[in-house]
């Protein structure tokens, strides 16, 4: 019960999420007097999000680290370690990897459609979340 109302909490963000996205896709974006549009300027941001958005909690590791605080300090620390580090690392590595892979991806067609392509994602990965398929 408790996961499939966690499923229809998190399947709302996401469908929230992808709509908001689908209507700032839609906001007009300033051109040059040429036509082209001005690219917006780089920020830390493009390289933060992608870390917030592939960080998320697992509730399978709580019961490993209530358990482990009964044996003392130490077990509870290297467990929470070990599940830090193995959850971190590929998350790390795999954003930075996708995030340098997709500046070198220059396809015309993605960057009009990347927003709507990315709202549409968002909302199907939501609507499967709630209700649970």
């Amino acid at each position: 019960w408790a996961a499939l109302r966690e499923g229809r909490v998190i399947g709302v963000m996401l469908i929230a999420t992808g709509v908001a996205l689908y209507a700032y896709g839609r906001l007009p974006h300033r051109r040059r007097p040429s036509g082209a549009l001005v690219p917006h300027p780089r920020s830390l941001g493009q390289f933060i999000v992608p870390f917030g958005v592939a960080a998320s909690p697992n509730l399978a590791i709580v019961p490993i680290i209530l358990a482990s605080v009964v044996l003392g300090w130490m077990p509870f620390l290297l467990a929470l370690l070990a599940f830090t580090a193995g959850t971190l690392v590929p998350f790390l590595v795999l954003s930075v990897l996708g995030t340098m892979g997709g500046y070198l991806v220059d396809w015309p067609w993605l960057e009009r459609s990347g927003d709507s392509l990315s709202a549409a994602l968002l909302t199907a990965i939501g609507i499967v979340a709630f209700f649970a398929l």
